[in-house]
């Protein structure tokens, strides 16, 4: 197949532009054809820009198959639309968002589900029986003196599986040490030879990142790899570059664990921010509603340079100022003490004439 970015003729030699997109920037023909330069698709002309965002086919299926709704997730890079595939299949779940998946499942799809739940939930009962019998055959060899390899065993409190470290006893789960620190020497190389990267290692090392990392901080990087070819070796974009630098920090300040407790929520209003954009310097206030406690902080172009223009004004950068209020009430009030609990907080930001004002309605991070 040919692509072209003019008129073309033979209506049989126009190609599917991939539905995801549902544009018709791009014709395909095939290359044997030795057609004029006019087609006629359904009797209407086709016309394909060359400046015009590029749709590459993709693969047909029947999406009303899979059960969901809408179309699937397809990823944009440097004007280049593909369809987001992520390993398992065409029809894979992950490949609609969270709100569209499931919405058209019936009933014996359903029935399916259950019956396959229940089944692996009998099967895991019988395996907890398996196990008692295991270490009452264990008793029955020592007792006739049955030598044993005791370096050999695993067990405990802690215990690792492909990858995962789990602490039963501290209600911790994570990554093993061993794949944490690869995770970081990756990113420490790639941060040694400029963000330069073969395209190939990089999908290697996205493979790895996806079992770890929270998948909005992902988007990104899998956009990027996605439409980059495997043979491609080239500088990271800065967002990615970004990114990167933020998984790093997370990974070299903790311990690879998070706890398995249910995340902490705290209900109501707990504290409010405002921030005045002025020209030659930025104030940021809070206070906290239960406690009475406040901040105020004046900063300049020398403290945050990247909120101020080459003139001195910072009233373009009102947004980032409130959201960075926001953070510094965090911090000020005691909201981000580390700990292993996972916690969650949800931030206002509505119209307060003439300024915008944040709101914290539930604490933590």
């Amino acid at each position: 197949m040919e692509q072209v970015t003019h008129s073309v003729a033979d209506a049989s030699s126009v190609g599917q532009v991939a539905r995801s997109t549902g544009e018709a920037s791009t014709i395909e023909v095939d290359s044997s054809d030795e057609g004029g330069s006019q087609v006629q698709n359904s009797g209407k002309e086709v016309e394909a820009v060359s400046n015009q965002t590029i749709c590459e086919e993709v693969e047909e299926f029947d999406m009303s198959a899979c059960g969901n709704t809408g179309a699937p997730i397809s990823v944009e890079w440097d004007r280049v639309h593909r369809g987001f595939i992520d390993g398992f299949g065409l029809c894979s779940p992950c490949r609609w968002k969270p709100s569209k998946r499931g919405g058209k499942r019936t009933a014996d799809m359903l029935k399916l589900a259950e019956d396959t739940f229940r089944i692996l939930a009998e099967a895991v009962q019988g395996e907890i029986q398996k196990f008692l019998h295991l270490w009452a055959w264990v008793l029955a060899y020592e007792m006739i003196g049955t030598p044993f390899g005791y370096h050999k065993f695993k067990g405990g409190y802690a215990s690792d599986f492909v990858g995962y470290h789990i602490r039963y006893d501290l209600s911790q789960v994570g990554i093993s040490v061993k794949r944490g620190d690869w995770l970081l020497q990756w990113i420490a190389k790639v941060r040694a030879n400029a963000h330069v990267v073969p395209a190939r290692e990089f999908a290697e090392f996205l493979g790895r990142l996806g079992f770890i990392s929270q998948k909005p901080h992902l988007a990104p990087l899998f956009a990027w790899s996605a439409v980059t070819a495997k043979g491609t070796v080239g500088r990271l974009p800065e967002t990615i570059i970004l990114t990167l630098r933020y998984i790093e920090v997370e990974l070299a300040t903790g311990t690879y664990m998070v706890s398995t407790h249910r995340p902490k929520i705290i209900a109501g209003e707990r504290f409010r921010t405002d921030a005045k954009c002025a020209d030659g310097y930025i104030v940021l206030a809070g206070w906290e509603l239960d406690t009475k406690r406040w901040y105020s902080l004046r900063i300049g172009p020398t403290e945050t340079p990247f909120l101020f223009k080459p003139g001195g004004a910072s009233q373009w950068a009102s947004t980032s100022a409130e959201l960075l209020a926001t953070l510094l009430a965090l911090h000020a009030f005691g909201w981000l003490v580390e700990s292993k609990d996972r916690k969650f907080f949800e931030a206002l930001i509505w119209p307060m004439r003439p300024f915008l004002r944040n709101g914290l309605q539930q604490s933590g991070h």
